[in-house]
C-alpha cells in the first residue's frame, strides 16, 4: 500500500497493486475461522456480518481516500513540503496502511486458534491398561497421512464442485456488472450511457452502500435463515438479471428522452434496490461451501474458493469493458435497428450468462439452517 502511494510510473502502480493481491490471502483464512467458531444456529449471522463490514469498508474507504489525496493543495501549511507535492496520494495510502495494520496487531495479541490439530505421535508414550489397543499406532498412522490434493478435493465431492462452479459464475457476472455501472453512468447519452457526473455517481454508490448495509442486517439475514442458503442464492442470483435489465431500460429511456428524466432516476433507484438483494448471494454461496466441505480440509477449500472468486473477478473487468466498447463501436458502424440493438449487446450477453448461472444453481445441494 505504501509502495502504491510512492509510485511514479504506471508499472510501479501495477507491481505494487499485484503485491497487494499476493498478500491478500486473509479472506479465505477469515472465512475458515468464522466457519470453525459457528454452527447452524449462527453461521448465517456471521457471514452476513462479514458482508456488512465489507460494505462499510468500501463505503468509508473512498470517503476517506478522496479528502486525503493531494494534501499539499488542501492543507499547504501542514503538507506543503516537496515530499507530499511529489507524492500526492501517499497520505491516503498511509492512512489505509495504518488501518490495515490495526487488525494485524489485534489478531497477533488477542486472536486465538480455532482449529484443534493433532500434535503428532508422542515418542515418550507409555500405554496404560485403560488405553485402547493399538490406539497409539493408529494415531501415528493418521499423522503420516498425506493431505488431499486440490484435484482430489474438487473431483471427489460433487456438491462442493457445484458450489465452486456457481461461485465462479456469480463472481464473473457480479464483477461484470460492477464494472459496467461507472462505465454506463459516465458515458454520454448520445453514446449509449446516462451522462451522469462523477459527483452524481458517487452519491448513488454511497447511498447504495449505506442502504445495502442496513438491508443486509435487518432484512436479508432473516430471509437467509428462513429459505436456506440454496434458495437465497437462487433468489439473489435471479435479481442479478433484474438489475442488468433495469440498467438497460434506463439507457433506453435516457436515449429516448435525450436526458436523465424522472423515469431514468426511478429505474436507477429500483436497480440499486435490486442490487442489495443480489449482493446477498456471496453470503449464501459461502455458507453452502462451508456445509459441503469436510471440516478437516475447510481451510484448503476456502483457499480454493478465494482463488476461484479472485480469478474470475480479475477476468471480468477486461472482458466486460471490451464488450461494452465493442457494442458502442458496432452501434456507430451500423445504422437503424442493428445499431440500436448492438448498443445493448453487453447487457444481452450478461442476461444470458446470468440465466445460465441461475439454471446451474438449481443443482446446488440443499442445507437447512436452524
Amino acid at each position: 500500500m505504501l509502495a502504491f502511494g510512492l509510485s511514479k510510473t504506471f508499472w510501479q502502480l501495477v507491481l505494487s497493486r499485484c503485491a497487494q493481491g499476493v498478500f491478500n490471502g486473509n479472506i479465505g483464512v477469515v472465512r475458515t475461522l468464522v466457519a470453525e467458531i459457528t454452527d447452524d444456529t449462527n453461521i448465517a449471522d456471521a457471514f452476513t456480518l462479514m458482508s456488512l463490514v465489507w460494505t462499510i469498508g468500501v463505503t468509508i474507504g473512498p470517503a476517506m481516500g478522496g479528502p486525503l489525496s493531494e494534501p499539499a493543495k488542501r492543507w499547504p501549511q501542514i503538507f506543503g513540503n516537496a515530499f507530499f507535492i511529489e507524492n500526492p496520494y501517499f497520505l491516503a495510502c498511509a492512512a489505509a496502511s495504518a488501518i490495515a495494520f490495526t487488525p494485524f496487531v489485534l489478531s497477533f495479541f488477542f486472536l486465538k486458534e480455532t482449529r484443534k490439530t493433532y500434535p503428532g505421535p508422542d515418542l515418550n508414550y507409555e500405554p496404560s491398561e485403560r488405553d485402547p489397543l493399538l490406539a497409539h499406532q493408529y494415531a501415528s498412522d493418521y499423522s503420516k497421512k498425506a493431505p488431499p490434493t486440490l484435484c482430489t478435493i474438487v473431483t471427489s465431492n460433487p456438491p462442493l464442485r457445484r458450489c465452486l462452479i456457481s461461485l465462479a459464475l456469480h463472481s464473473f457476472t457480479n464483477m461484470s456488472h460492477q464494472v459496467l455501472i461507472p462505465l454506463v453512468y459516465s458515458t454520454s447519452i448520445s453514446n449509449g450511457g446516462l451522462g451522469l457526473s462523477p459527483y452524481q455517481i458517487g452519491v448513488i454508490l454511497g447511498t447504495f452502500g449505506v442502504c445495502n448495509a442496513i438491508l443486509q442486517l435487518l432484512v436479508w439475514k432473516p430471509m437467509l435463515k428462513r429459505i436456506g442458503p440454496k434458495g437465497m442464492f437462487i433468489l439473489s442470483y435471479t435479481f442479478h438479471i433484474i438489475r442488468v435489465f433495469l440498467m438497460m431500460l434506463a439507457r433506453i429511456a435516457a436515449a429516448r428522452a435525450g436526458k436523465v428524466d424522472w423515469l431514468v432516476w426511478a429505474l436507477i433507484v429500483i436497480q440499486m434496490a435490486a442490487s442489495t438483494l443480489a449482493a446477498t448471494a456471496y453470503n449464501s454461496i459461502s455458507t453452502l461451501i462451508v456445509k459441503a466441505s469436510p471440516q478437516h480440509i475447510l481451510g484448503t477449500v476456502n483457499g480454493i474458493q478465494q482463488m476461484v472468486a479472485s480469478g474470475l473477478r480479475a477476468l471480468a473487468p477486461t472482458v466486460t469493458s471490451s464488450l461494452f466498447a465493442a457494442s458502442l463501436a458496432l452501434d456507430w458502424r451500423f445504422s437503424g435497428g442493428v445499431g440500436r440493438l448492438s448498443r445493448y449487446l453487453v447487457d444481452i450477453l450478461q442476461i444470458f450468462l446470468i440465466g445460465s448461472g441461475v439454471w446451474y444453481s438449481l443443482r446446488l445441494p440443499h442445507y437447512r439452517l436452524i
